[in-house]
């Protein structure tokens, strides 16, 4: 991520240096969009890393940089010396860990691994989610991620609270994230998700194997804005599925719940499914007999929402199981549903 400090001339009543709040944000956006500020951004910055303008230049507004002309410093003297004072705004990184032309401390880059291999079929939508290895802290989050464009396309970008902007630039995906509130995340927990789709080239015997960038910009950084040292991520590798069912899916990719519970004569059941197949989704009291059966029916990949009248049933511990089947493969599972009076 990127310092910025906005320099005020003297008899300001302001000191030379200061940061605000509104640097943080042109600090990510010159990371994500390169130095083209988005729209709602306005003027915000050049691209050079460091601006000049002759001291007494005035300003029109915080962020703006002096005109063309006023920009002229240049100073031709022959045989004799020259004074100029000048002011200038700098744009750097948020803790001073990157150096132009220099490197990293090693323990302080992002490394990226593979978890498992997963298949999805072409012109599908999924979710891409990127985990932390090991626990840790984080206030803000800058990622420069390659991908192959020709296979996938990026949706969105989603990470919890915080500002967070995203960039694509051919096969170049650039991530921006922080906030005031850091974040805490246990081991293999989820930073950021990716919303993808694949493209009609993804067929058979391609892979989408994302990268980190070999760039130093690439960090992690703590709550006191600090690199975080030896941060490790892992993300699935997504191969083309010849009949669009994923392979090596566990219960946990089959997603279930219920909004309220417990719950007095209503409640919302949320699932979504990895696949298409045949979904059941059945009420059970606590000797395992069926009390409803809301769910018997094809359905397709994706989120669901069904609305559940508890109607005449006692009050009382019940479970709901939903179950997908397709082809040789099938998933289960079962969350415990409590009604009050």
């Amino acid at each position: 991520m990127f310092w910025a400090g906005d320099v005020y001339g003297a008899g300001s009543g302001l000191p030379n240096e200061q940061i605000n709040s509104t640097d943080a944000e042109r600090i990510q956006a010159y990371f994500v969009y390169g130095g083209n500020c988005p729209g709602s951004m306005g003027a915000c910055f050049d691209r050079l890393t460091w601006s000049y303008a002759k001291a007494g230049v005035t300003v029109a507004c915080e962020g703006s940089h002096p005109t063309s002309a006023d920009e002229d410093i240049m100073v031709n003297v022959c045989g004799a010396n020259k004074i100029q004072d000048l002011l200038a705004q700098v744009t750097g990184d948020f803790n001073g860990s990157y150096v132009a032309g220099g490197s990293k401390d090693a323990s302080a880059k992002v490394r990226l691994t593979y978890g498992q291999t997963k298949q999805v079929s072409p012109n599908r939508e999924f979710d891409l989610p990127v985990y932390v290895v090991n626990p840790m802290k984080v206030g803000a989050t800058s990622l420069i991620l390659n991908f192959p464009a020709n296979l996938v396309e990026v949706k969105n970008v989603i990470m919890d609270g915080g500002l967070l902007d995203w960039n694509m630039n051919g096969n170049e995906l650039r991530i921006g994230w922080h906030t005031l509130n850091p974040v805490s995340l246990n081991a293999h927990a989820n930073l950021v998700t990716l919303h993808l789709k694949t493209t009609g080239d993804f067929k058979v015997g391609t892979s989408i194997r994302l990268s980190l960038a070999s760039n130093d910009m690439n960090e992690l950084a703590d709550q006191f804005a600090k690199p975080i040292p030896d941060a490790i991520l892992s993300v699935d590798v997504i191969e083309a599925s010849p009949i669009g069912i994923p392979e090596n899916l566990s219960a946990s990719d089959l997603t279930l719940d219920n909004h309220p519970n417990p719950f007095s004569n209503e409640t919302m059941f949320n699932y979504s499914l990895p696949f298409d197949g045949r979904v059941t989704l059945v009420i059970h009291n606590l000797l395992g007999e069926t009390v409803r059966t809301l769910v018997n029916e094809s359905q397709t990949q994706g989120d669901h929402t069904i609305r559940f009248d508890a109607g005449s049933m006692a009050t009382g511990v019940y479970t709901a199981t939903i179950k997908l089947d397709a082809n040789s493969a099938r998933l289960e599972r079962t969350i415990k549903l409590i009604r009050n009076k």
